[in-house]
Formats: C-alpha cells, structure tokens, sequence
C-alpha cells in the first residue's frame, strides 16, 4: 500500500486562501447583520413605556370604605418584569404584570388622603417604566 502525497501548487495555495477570506467576510456581515436585528428588535421597536390605564379607583375619589381595590390594565409591546403600587411614593406592593388583561389588588388604608401610583417595567434592554399618579382620600 503506498501513500499519495500531493503538493500544492501556489495557484492551489492562492485559490484557498482566498476562499478562506470571503468565508470570514461573509461570517462577518452575518454576524454584523444579526447585531442590528438584536438591536432592532429589542430596542428600536419597543423604545415606549409600557402604557398604563387605570380603571378604579378615578382621581380624587373619596371613599369610607377600609378596603380600597386597585384596578388597572398595561400595553405593552414587550413581557413586563414588574409592576408595583406605591402609596404616597412609597413602595406598598407588588403587582401583577400580565399584560391587557384588567388586573385588581386590594388592600387596607387608613383615613387619609394618598397619592398613589401603578409603575410598570419592561424586559427591554431599555427597561421602560410607565407610570400613573392619581389621588384619593379615605374617611
């Protein structure tokens, strides 16, 4: 059994190494190409805050009920990481984040008046928050 050695002629050599470089310039451009997809996708696209509406209770409503319920619905364009309550800007609780469905919370204040608030965070890399401030008293 013998052995087949070949030599490469240089025009061989030449003909690879160029193969070998457009192989590496297209790898780059695909590579280039995904990037802006990625960012595209995750950034350009969803550049807005997660939009919150609030169903109850209105602004400036004065109630003389112990139990207050929160209701409010959040659009988005993206999966939301969070959602929390805060009640005279602190955090009181967190909150359920699906998105378009009406969500409630329900909760025990004392007499007083309250500014609260419904913030919402996005997965985004650009993590938008929305948020929506509204007033009310309790009796």
């Amino acid at each position: 059994m013998a052995l087949d050695f070949k030599i490469e002629t240089p025009e061989e050599k030449k003909r690879k190494k160029v193969l070998l470089d457009y192989s590496l310039k297209i790898g780059s451009v695909v590579l280039v190409l995904l990037l802006i997809w990625v960012l595209l996708r995750y950034v350009a696209l969803d550049a807005k805050a997660p939009n919150i509406v609030v169903a109850f209770p209105d602004n400036n409503l004065t109630t003389h009920s112990g139990e207050v319920e929160f209701k409010y619905t959040v659009e988005d364009s993206s999966s939301l990481s969070s959602c929390q309550l805060l009640l005279n800007n602190n955090p009181s609780a967190n909150l359920s984040s699906n998105r378009t469905q009406l969500q409630s919370y329900k909760t025990n204040l004392l007499t007083g008046m309250y500014e609260w608030q419904i913030a919402c965070t996005d997965k985004t890399i650009l993590k938008n928050k929305g948020k929506i401030i509204s007033h009310f008293g309790k009796e």
